[in-house]
């Protein structure tokens, strides 16, 4: 199976700045405005991804048309496995963060693919970083 070609863009993560802010005006919707126990679930998840959006280092938009996983993309130097449960592994089994899925087959193709990737495993990237610079 081909890889996607995926854009990724790092954005601000200051609460202040517009980028992030604009991207994540759209809420996740699990029901739960017709079920009470969708709408706990609804707040349980959204707190948890609060909590990882704010311990996160960096963000990154990332997107592409095709598969909803963005297999392959790099990630400051991970390289994007597998997303799931709103977690991003890289293809050694590391979690390299959070995600939030903006647009899921949307576009004129059907096929358009956003999401916000919050790194908060930045540790080891920044020192593969350094030593590329080397």
């Amino acid at each position: 199976m081909q890889n996607p070609d995926v854009t990724v863009q790092e954005v601000s993560m200051d609460a202040t700045g517009s980028s992030l802010v604009e991207l994540l005006s759209a809420k996740i919707d699990l029901g739960g405005t017709q079920s009470p126990q969708a709408l706990r679930s609804e707040r349980f998840v959204e707190d948890i991804r609060s909590t990882m959006r704010q311990r996160a280092q960096r963000a990154f938009v990332l997107v592409w048309e095709g598969n909803k996983i963005p297999r392959g993309a790099k990630v400051l130097n991970h390289t994007i496995a597998w997303t799931q449960h709103g977690v991003v592994t890289d293809d050694a089994g590391g979690v390299i963060g959070m995600y939030d899925r903006l647009l899921e087959f949307g576009g004129q193709s059907g096929k358009l693919q956003v999401m916000v990737v919050y790194a908060t495993n930045t540790d080891a990237a920044r020192v593969n970083e350094v030593a590329a610079a080397d």
